[in-house]
C-alpha cells in the first residue's frame, strides 16, 4: 500500500545519496539552521543555549548537513515543555572530529526505544509524526563517514550526539 510505496522511495533517495564534499565554516551555517527554528522557540518561549566555536571547519555537503542538524533540532523544541531549555554546543575532539550536541529538556525516551531511535517510522510513545526526520540525518551522517549516537542524560531530555570526522 501507501506505506510501502513511500518506504520504497525514501529507501531508494537514501540508497544513492550522493554528498558534495567541501570545506565550510560550521558557524555561519548552524547559525542558519537556528534562524530557521526561531519563531518555533519563541512560539513555546523556549531558551535556545548555543554555543560554537568561531573556528571550526568542517568538509562535507552544507545542506545535507544543515538538514541533519535541523532534524534534531527540531525534535527537541517540539519535545521541550514551554519555558524549556534547547542545548546546541559544538566542539572538536582530540581526535579532530566535529561533535554536535542536541540536549532538550523533554520527556526523553524509554531505554527500551533508545535502539530504535533513527530507524525508519520509528516514533517515540509520545512523538507525532512519520517517523523520518532521526532516520535521513543518520544517513546523512552516515554519508559522511560519521556517526549519530543517542543518550538519556541524567537530568532528563533526550542528548543527539553528531560526530562527523
Amino acid at each position: 500500500g501507501l506505506i510501502h510505496k513511500l518506504f520504497t522511495s525514501l529507501e531508494y533517495l537514501v540508497k544513492d545519496f550522493k554528498i558534495k564534499k567541501e570545506k565550510f565554516p560550521l558557524k555561519p551555517a548552524i547559525e542558519e539552521v537556528i534562524f530557521w527554528v526561531t519563531p518555533l522557540c519563541e512560539d513555546k518561549n523556549l531558551d535556545l543555549e548555543v554555543d560554537i566555536p568561531e573556528d571550526i571547519e568542517i568538509e562535507g555537503d552544507k545542506e545535507w548537513l544543515m538538514q541533519a542538524i535541523l532534524n534534531p533540532l527540531e525534535n527537541a523544541i517540539k519535545f521541550s515543555p514551554p519555558g524549556g531549555k534547547v542545548f546546541l554546543k559544538v566542539y572538536r575532539r582530540e581526535n579532530e572530529w566535529v561533535n554536535i550536541l542536541i540536549r532538550d529538556t523533554g520527556p526523553g525516551v524509554s531505554y527500551e526505544e533508545l535502539p530504535f531511535l533513527g530507524m525508519p517510522f520509528f516514533k517515540s510513545s509520545a512523538e507525532k509524526g512519520l517517523g523520518f526526520g532521526l532516520f535521513l540525518t543518520k544517513k546523512i551522517i552516515s554519508a559522511h563517514g560519521g556517526r549519530l549516537r543517542f543518550n538519556l542524560p541524567s537530568q532528563g531530555g533526550l542528548e543527539v550526539l553528531i560526530e562527523i570526522p
